[in-house]
């Protein structure tokens, strides 16, 4: 700085932005998937300084700002994507990928095929409670699958749905203060609860990895929710699901 008592000004300038964006993608070859959801991104604040010279006469000093970090010509700031939700990164495959028709059979018998189900997912939810469909209907991916041996009532489904954080955790603190046993399995954060109407008894499976969950809501043979989340690790070998 020059003789004569130079002058620094310095002077703060930021900027935020926030992206928002909604996923409605949903894979379901045979029924139609669960509603959508929001996935929300965080703002980043960038804080700038610069200074210029004092001017020759006693008069008051100019400051200026540096540009922002990818500041355009035009003076406008690049703005950088957040980091998206737990479970954003993983993809529901297919049914003959969620669990092999190979390991279907050897759970429920050789007689046991794939096979399309019904066209609404009304039966899907039919067993489940008040919170359970809210997230159903939150659900980002639905992917619905069912066996069973052919010309008999010898069937058996189950789907893996994608959520939203917020609809996960909504669903998961309810079921720990409902009459659901919560248990650990493989890392998946288990829910079971077994009813009775008095004429059949149906016990309910909820199973829980990061973002995705799994739903087995049938009477007679059920077949492990832990084999369905095999088969999403299976899929998607870099997905790093965060603690339910």
């Amino acid at each position: 700085m020059a003789d004569g008592g130079a002058r620094l000004g310095e002077r703060l300038a930021g900027r935020a932005g926030a992206r928002s964006a909604r996923v409605t993608a949903r894979r379901t070859p045979a029924i139609p998937g669960a509603a959508l959801a929001i996935a929300a991104f965080a703002g980043i604040a960038l804080t700038l300084s610069g200074c210029a010279p004092a001017a020759p006469d006693p008069a008051p000093t100019a400051s200026e700002s540096a540009p922002a970090p990818g500041a355009t010509d035009g003076g406008a700031t690049g703005e950088a994507e957040a980091p998206s939700e737990a479970g954003e990164s993983v993809s529901i495959p297919g049914c003959d990928e969620i669990i092999p028709l190979a390991q279907v059979q050897a759970k429920l018998g050789a007689n046991f095929e794939p096979w399309e189900g019904p066209e609404d997912t009304d039966h899907l939810t039919a067993s489940l409670g008040p919170s359970a469909v809210t997230a159903f209907d939150a659900a980002t991916a639905v992917q619905p699958c069912y066996w069973g041996v052919p010309l008999s009532d010898h069937t058996t489904n189950l789907f893996v749905a994608k959520l939203p954080t917020a609809s996960r955790v909504a669903l998961v603190d309810d079921l720990r203060s409902s009459d659901y046993v919560e248990t650990e399995s493989q890392g998946i954060t288990l829910f079971h609860h077994t009813v009775n109407d008095g004429v059949m008894e149906q016990t309910n499976w909820f199973g829980f990895e990061g973002d995705v969950w799994v739903a087995s809501t049938h009477y007679g043979e059920q077949l492990p929710v832990e084999l369905a989340f095999a088969g999403v690790r299976a899929a998607n070998p870099d997905w790093r699901p965060g603690t339910v």
